[in-house]
C-alpha cells in the first residue's frame, strides 16, 4: 500500500498469468497466535493455466463467510473495526465470479477508506503515455511477507501485539482497523521512492 500511496496511476492487469502462491487470492492478518493466513479458494485450484481476469472463484465452500467471521474474531476489539464493519460485512456478502474483480472491489474499497486518490486502469495504455512504468508486482508473497525493508516499515500498535510482537506487512486491514483515518498518515510518513 506504500507504493499505491505514493503513486497517482495504479494497473490492474487482467491480461497477465494467474500466479500462483501471490497475494492474488491471500492475505495475512494478526492473530492471538501469530499471523493468520486466509486463501479465496479458486476453480482449477494449483493446476491454473489462465490470465488473472480469467480466474474464477470456487464457492464449494462458504469462504466469505468464514473469512469475515475470522476477520471479525480477530479484529473485534481493535479500535475501528466496528467504524468499518458494516460496509465490510456488504462487502463479503456480495457474490462476485471472478477473483480479479473481488480484488479490484476490495482494492476500491480500501483506497476509498484511506482517503487515496488513484487513477486505476485494468488495461495497458500506448507506451508513448506512459512516462514511467515501475512495476511492484509480487515484491512480496506469502512465503516472504516478513522480510520488509525497514525504511518501508509501518509501525503501529496492534491488537495482539503484546503477544507476538509487532508483525510487519500484514494485509492493509491491519492497519486500518488499528488506525483508522490516521493510517493514511502512517504510509505517508515513510520516505519511501
Amino acid at each position: 500500500m506504500i507504493d499505491v500511496a505514493k503513486g497517482t496511476i495504479i494497473l490492474f492487469d487482467r491480461k497477465k498469468p494467474f500466479k500462483k502462491s501471490t497475494f492474488r487470492n491471500r492475505m495475512i492478518l494478526a492473530g492471538p497466535k501469530g499471523p493468520v493466513a486466509l486463501s479465496i479458494p479458486v476453480v482449477g485450484g494449483r493446476d491454473i493455466k489462465a490470465p488473472y481476469g480469467e480466474v474464477l472463484i470456487d464457492y464449494k465452500t462458504d469462504w466469505q463467510k468464514n473469512h469475515f467471521r475470522t476477520i471479525e474474531t480477530l479484529y473485534g476489539k481493535s479500535p475501528w473495526f466496528h467504524q468499518y464493519q458494516p460496509e465490510l460485512k456488504i462487502l463479503f456478502e456480495d457474490r462476485v465470479d471472478h477473483l480479479f474483480e473481488w480484488n479490484l472491489t476490495c482494492f476500491k474499497w480500501m483506497i476509498q477508506k484511506l482517503n487515496i486518490k488513484l487513477t486505476i486502469i485494468d488495461h495497458l495504455l500506448p507506451s508513448n503515455s506512459v512516462e514511467e512504468i515501475v512495476e511492484k508486482v509480487d515484491r512480496y508473497s506469502p512465503s516472504n511477507y516478513s522480510n520488509v525493508e525497514k525504511n518501508s516499515l509501518v509501525k503501529y500498535p496492534q491488537v495482539f501485539e503484546d503477544r507476538n510482537g509487532f508483525l510487519a506487512n500484514l494485509s492493509t486491514l491491519d492497519l486500518l482497523f488499528n488506525e483508522g483515518p490516521f493510517a493514511k498518515h502512517k504510509i505517508e510518513s515513510l520516505n519511501i521512492k
